[in-house]
């Protein structure tokens, strides 16, 4: 039976590489089975042995790109109705394509994202996210043919702007942005990645050292869990600044 969704698992560093192997086994446990394009830099040596067996994944060789435009090639390759991305160091949840997947051709929608779990870098999970205004790439599915038409930018152009969120702003008047609210990704927050310098991942970072103190993860989850919460809309929130 042909697939509906392809996974595309940006993968451009060799600081992914001890992360990427769950990454990809997160979306063979799918519940909804997914075709996969992992996309790596022209000389990676390494990928293969990560990987395992994995028959259903394609190995995509690029040069060294921004995040954007190394999921641009991808969604080009895809063949599919539905795209999905995935960081190379997140998780998916085993229903998270499923609940997604179905949601859109309920709906007739070309995008829907669904909230997350905070990680620290050992996996151990310390906090729920908000989701309120911009979720992650790992989060999204969307109509390939609506990422065709509007792919993502190279950033270099912007100042303290990331692909995505470039992305989100050129796309705000586009579509509809559905939201399921619920956590069913697991983001995780390294010392040192590519969006390292972001406001936002040192606020992540800040709350993921705290979580290490003696009673700080309950007391971070329970007070996560609540303002998730308050925070379940089927859309997201247009943020303003304020």
């Amino acid at each position: 039976m042909a697939k509906a969704v392809t996974a595309i698992v940006p993968c451009m560093t060799a600081g992914d590489r001890p992360f990427v192997g769950e990454a990809i086994r997160s979306i063979r446990e799918q519940t909804e089975p997914c075709d996969i394009i992992v996309v790596v830099e022209t000389s990676n040596n390494w990928i293969e042995d990560v990987m395992g067996d994995c028959p259903e994944a394609r190995i995509l060789r690029i040069p060294m790109s921004p995040p954007g435009p190394t999921r641009n090639a991808a969604v080009a390759e895809a063949k599919t109705e539905f795209i999905a991305f995935l960081d190379a160091d997140d998780v998916w949840l085993p229903t998270k394509t499923a609940a997604q997947l179905a949601f859109l051709r309920s709906h007739d929608a070309d995008f829907v994202g669904v909230d997350h779990l905070l990680m620290r870098e050992d996996g151990t999970v310390f906090a729920y996210g908000t989701a309120k205004y911009t979720p992650m790439p790992s989060a999204w599915m969307i109509r390939r043919d609506f990422m065709l038409k509007f792919p993502f930018r190279d950033k270099s152009i912007y100042d303290r702007a990331t692909d995505s969120g470039i992305w989100w702003d050129d796309t705000e008047n586009s579509t509809t942005r559905y939201r399921i609210p619920e956590p069913l990704i697991k983001y995780r927050v390294r010392d040192v990645s590519v969006s390292s310098a972001h406001a936002s991942k040192q606020k992540k970072l800040r709350y993921a050292n705290i979580s290490k103190l003696p009673l700080a993860r309950p007391l971070l989850l329970v007070g996560s869990y609540i303002l998730h919460q308050l925070n379940r809309r089927p859309y997201y929130v247009h943020f303003n600044g304020a």
